[in-house]
């Protein structure tokens, strides 16, 4: 597996694409490629041999030219890592005819792109639950990040590579003083919040709000829920036959 030539095609996704915070947005960035989104749920109603096609192929998402099927019934931590799975076929140039080692290659672009290592450390994530929660992954491929996220900074403790120095300047902000992992709005004001995921409200808001205000606390996603198909608006199944 050509790791080098990975890391640089999620760098590239990340920069093409104006990545600025995480959890990334996923269908933000398949839409930035003109990749479309049909859930396996259309393609039943819609199109019937398709559906059959895709089902058989994968029980989670499958890709015809520039259309995803996915599997709208998996949760959305999963989803998430399925439709990345997707992208990395697309931009690894695997062609129609995947093999055992495109699939490895798809799977470590998916990881690295949903949690880059450089980003897990200046998040200070513990553990695989906070890989979890923070970059919303399932626990398996949580796991598999905080993993490999061990063995990454045992070996950038003597070298940064080239890759993660240009990711490092990407998220790096001068007039924050450091590496920005999260950004957010305050639901009062509309103020930037920075790398406080589970802070609803900037802290002059917060000094101000209602004791009612204080226990209202951020939407992390849940890891069962389901992806929200109907807030997309950019697709509609009529589209595509």
């Amino acid at each position: 597996m050509n790791y080098r030539l990975i890391d640089k095609k999620v760098l590239e996704v990340i920069k093409e694409c104006g990545v600025q915070s995480f959890p990334i947005d996923c269908t933000a960035i398949l839409k930035h490629y003109q990749i479309k989104l049909l859930p396996y749920e259309y393609l039943q109603r819609e199109n019937r041999e398709l559906f059959e096609i895709a089902a058989t192929y994968s029980d989670e998402a499958f890709q015809y030219e520039d259309i995803i099927c996915f599997n709208s019934d998996r949760p959305s931590s999963r989803i998430r890592f399925s439709l990345m799975h997707e992208l990395g076929h697309f931009k690894l140039n695997h062609g129609k005819d995947y093999t055992a080692e495109s699939e490895k290659e798809a799977n470590y672009f998916s990881s690295h792109l949903l949690a880059p290592r450089i980003a897990i450390y200046f998040s200070e994530c513990k553990t695989s639950a906070d890989v979890a929660k923070r970059f919303q992954l399932s626990q398996s491929a949580s796991d598999y990040a905080f993993n490999d996220y061990r063995r990454w900074r045992r070996m950038s403790a003597y070298h940064l590579n080239g890759v993660d120095r240009e990711l490092y300047l990407h998220f790096h902000s001068a007039e924050e003083g450091g590496f920005i992992w999260n950004i957010h709005t305050c639901r009062r004001c509309g103020h930037r919040i920075i790398n406080r995921p589970e802070q609803v409200f900037c802290d002059l808001c917060q000094r101000s709000s209602s004791q009612d205000d204080r226990y209202f606390l951020p939407g992390i996603p849940d890891q069962t829920q389901r992806f929200p198909v109907e807030e997309w608006g950019f697709y509609h199944p009529k589209d595509f036959f």
